[in-house]
């Protein structure tokens, strides 16, 4: 019987890891990935590690799989749908590698996690629409829920990338600056927030080369509509002179100091 628990163990893990190929596949041809594939992948994946820590049974993946696939669609409603930055920073681990293609318009989303992914749009403006925590501040230290996890994900709008983009925040003096923004602050119906990701205008040449190391992403809080106004000069054309700036320039803003 032993024998044939763990035969069927190595089968479950043998279709986690064809989930994960699966999801691999669809962004290495430019599909776009569901995000009730990506939370069901994870939930496999902590099933087969809750059987081995807690010494379970393997056969109580019977139960745990299909409960783990119900998720999936649970996921678009609250609760639920805290799963959604955890699944995606599990997508995005079977994607390293994988270069989404800026130009393609048939892709709906992709995630940005590593930095070579984030440069894909250095120092362009973009607007958060989407602020999700995974760890918290309290007492003014930064208490991320793990420390091989991101700190947050932000959904970002970007005019280079006509697409959704979700964005993994690793770094704790960013994920500090947009919390201050949205949670210790909050933002207004009649504002919106923007923020610039870089790696190339420090203010030492030395950050440079220790820029894996260091914070970049210069958050702002502008009035509603500011993003528009910045992309595209035929957005309100009669707005012009100092009453465009008044109409863009930053509320408040967080700016790391190693940046220029």
């Amino acid at each position: 019987m032993h024998i044939i628990a763990n035969i069927f163990y190595f089968v479950c893990v043998l279709f986690a890891i064809l989930a994960g190929v699966h999801i691999r596949h669809k962004v290495k041809t430019e599909q776009a990935t569901e995000k009730f594939e990506e939370v069901f992948g994870l939930l496999m994946v902590v099933s087969l590690i809750l059987i081995r820590v807690l010494s379970l049974s393997p056969f109580h993946l019977l139960w745990m799989f299909p409960v783990s696939f119900l998720f999936g669609p649970l996921s678009v409603v609250f609760p639920f749908r805290l799963l959604w930055p955890l699944a995606s920073f599990y997508g995005s681990l079977w994607c390293i590698g994988v270069r989404p293609r800026a130009t393609n318009q048939e892709q709906s989303e992709f995630s940005l996690l590593k930095d070579s992914q984030w440069s894909l749009i250095d120092g362009e403006l973009c607007r958060v629409t989407d602020f999700c925590p995974l760890g918290s501040i309290k007492d003014g230290k930064v208490l991320p829920i793990s420390k091989s996890m991101p700190y947050a994900s932000v959904t970002v709008e970007c005019k280079k990338l006509p697409k959704k983009i979700e964005g993994f925040i690793c770094h704790k003096i960013d994920f500090m600056h947009l919390w201050m923004a949205f949670i210790e602050r909050g933002i207004k119906q009649d504002e919106e927030v923007l923020i610039i990701w870089t790696k190339k205008h420090y203010k030492n040449k030395l950050y440079n080369i220790l820029s894996a190391s260091m914070p970049k992403i210069w958050v702002m809080i502008c009035p509603k509509g500011a993003f528009e106004l910045e992309v595209d000069k035929n957005y309100k054309p009669d707005l012009i002179g100092q009453a465009r700036w008044n109409a863009t320039k930053p509320i408040i803003d967080w700016k790391p100091e190693v940046i220029k």
